[in-house]
């Protein structure tokens, strides 16, 4: 976003190639910032009064604390519809605080702004945190409240997932801060691990028995399918390289008896509690060097959980495909 002082540095010399005689004209950035705003309400009334829906919107919405011109912070709520081939930014309010309450109140009222949207409103999509799912005065329940109808609520599917690979995450790790203990050992001890020793999930060398039988017969039955669908996905350009990390580690692990990988291992960054796909990225490092400076009680019912639902992970960016292998 570009400043009034940032454009009329910008405009001064845009005239004086034009061939405008730029001493002769009175400019001020009181005066461009008044043409500027006038401009983009013409261009955002255009917009709204072309947006005619006609098929089931979904409203998808989430809090943000984005920096502001002047350097300041303040919370932000992105509030967009989407159906079919549609998709639109009703806009970006600004929140005197971001509450469940104040965020499903201002979605209501870009919902009514824009004509028709109310209408064909048919559901919710939202992250899983107490301020959107509370039951009382959070922010799905306010909407719905407020429109006087019951909408789908359609909760993220990464968060979904999230949930389901903490419970498993917090089953065998604990901590006192938000920062892990047995992550922070990986960091600090990385300079000494050899990189091409990389020990598969059934991987019996040690003889540590790292799988049971019945856990041998579980990872015989889905190998050959899990490994296929993450070659496939990692063909594709995948957005976040973390996700790309996950899965070529999750192929490593999982791949099949002689086979190699040309797969490099970056250094650990972050361990914060709050990255939870730090936490599917470090488990796989520490399983896959347990024989070498890295020694933990690592449950292997923890990755195989995390190998198994990355499926879902690479492919729930609609709710169609978030659903498909259930």
């Amino acid at each position: 976003m570009t400043s009034t002082r940032q454009a009329m540095m910008i405009v001064t010399p845009a005239l004086a190639v034009a061939g405008v005689d730029v001493s002769k004209l009175s400019l001020s950035r009181t005066s461009l910032m008044e043409a500027r705003k006038s401009s983009r309400e013409t261009l955002a009334a255009t917009v709204r009064q072309n947006f005619q829906p006609t098929v089931p919107l979904i409203a998808h919405f989430d809090g943000k604390l984005l920096a502001r011109l002047d350097g300041t912070k303040r919370d932000c709520l992105p509030i967009v519809v989407s159906g079919l081939d549609i998709e639109k930014l009703l806009g970006i309010p600004m929140l005197p605080v971001g509450s469940g309450t104040m965020m499903g109140q201002k979605v209501v009222e870009f919902v009514r702004e824009w004509a028709g949207v109310e209408e064909h409103l048919a559901g919710l999509c939202f992250d899983t945190t107490s301020s959107n799912t509370g039951i009382h005065t959070r922010a799905i329940t306010v909407v719905q409240q407020s429109l006087k109808r019951r909408l789908l609520f359609l909760a993220c599917r990464h968060h979904m997932l999230e949930i389901c690979a903490a419970a498993v995450f917090d089953a065998f790790f604990t901590s006192k801060g938000p920062e892990i203990e047995l992550f922070g050992r990986l960091k600090s001890q990385w300079q000494f691990i050899d990189k091409s020793k990389f020990d598969p999930l059934d991987s019996d060398e040690a003889g540590d028995g790292c799988l049971n039988s019945s856990e041998k017969a579980w990872l015989a039955s889905r190998q050959a399918a899990v490994i296929s669908n993450l070659r496939q996905h990692l063909e594709d350009v995948q957005p976040r390289q973390d996700y790309r990390e996950f899965a070529e580690f999750a192929q490593l692990a999982l791949r099949l008896l002689g086979e190699k990988l040309d797969v490099g291992f970056s250094a650990p960054g972050a361990y914060h509690r709050a990255r939870w796909m730090a936490k599917g990225i470090y488990c796989l490092k520490i399983f896959a060097f347990r024989h070498q400076q890295i020694r933990a009680e690592l449950s292997t019912a923890n990755l195989l959980v995390r190998c198994y639902d990355l499926r879902d992970l690479l492919v729930c960016g609609t709710s169609i495909d978030g659903c498909s292998y259930k």
